[in-house]
């Protein structure tokens, strides 16, 4: 029997990676709202700062599915901005506009397609996930020739002060911060109910003890890139050992252990 079988799962609950579900607490709210600000008021640039597993490519994708902002219609482009040279960034940036990716034509491909738009009355929004310096130089090249665009990009607080010097414009900043207690609680409650598609006995319908979720959010710090992790492992860890329920101590050792295997 797999684990998922043992909790009357269809399927992983916590599989990193996986950004059909998307989680809105407080900070994820606040961030959106800010966003939407960002975009619908006609701003150029914003920087969208988090530390790591706290869900930037989640709501970086989530607001790639947008089709507007207001009154404001957009083309929404999101692609990785951790590129190692200027020509890298523009054919990616190319692809993801389904522009012929030629390095030495693609600026003015890009160029020419946002110009287009902008006639069009549509906005271009450049997300980056993971913006470095060369992502952040081709943005500046970009929003300096087109008032129609704004770039939103995605990085770490101690990354800010270089990507806004580079990218030469004093950026809206925006603050992803992990999950309250309350929220990671909600978090693994509708994540496991999102995944459950078959009647399971009572007894194992709080998987989660109440100690072990206070404790899954001191050790995960609410981060949650890291409450999934734990939880996909406890949950494989207490199905091979036949436990009805999680406790806080399941979690500890599966949290040691984890610790161990990466040392």
């Amino acid at each position: 029997m797999s684990y998922l079988s043992h909790w009357g799962l269809e399927n992983s609950p916590f599989r990193r990676g996986d950004h059909s579900r998307f989680f809105a607490g407080s900070s994820q709210r606040e961030a959106i709202a800010r966003l939407n600000y960002l975009i619908g008021g006609g701003l150029s640039c914003g920087l969208l700062l988090s530390y790591p597993s706290c869900g930037l490519t989640s709501i970086l994708r989530h607001v790639s599915r947008s089709a507007g902002f207001g009154n404001t219609a957009v083309e929404m482009v999101l692609t990785s901005g951790d590129q190692d040279s200027a020509s890298a960034v523009w054919t990616d940036l190319a692809r993801a506009l389904r522009v012929r990716p030629d390095p030495t034509s693609a600026p003015s491909r890009i160029s020419d397609l946002i110009a287009v738009a902008s006639r069009q009355g549509v906005r271009t929004i450049w997300l980056q996930d993971r913006s470095q310096t060369f992502a952040a130089q081709v943005a500046r090249q970009l929003i300096d020739q087109h008032h129609a665009m704004t770039v939103v990009m995605g990085a770490g607080p101690d990354q800010a002060k270089e990507l806004s010097v580079a990218l030469g414009h004093c950026p809206l900043r925006i603050e992803l911060c992990p999950l309250s207690v309350d929220e990671a609680a909600q978090y693994v409650s509708e994540s496991l109910a999102a995944s459950r598609r078959v009647v399971v006995p009572a007894s194992r319908k709080q998987v989660f003890t109440d100690s072990a979720l206070i404790r899954l959010h001191e050790l995960s710090e609410g981060r949650i890139g890291q409450i999934n992790d734990l939880c996909e492992l406890s949950l494989m860890v207490a199905a091979a050992n036949n436990f009805s329920q999680i406790d806080a101590r399941l979690l500890e050792s599966v949290c040691e252990e984890t610790v161990r295997a990466a040392a």
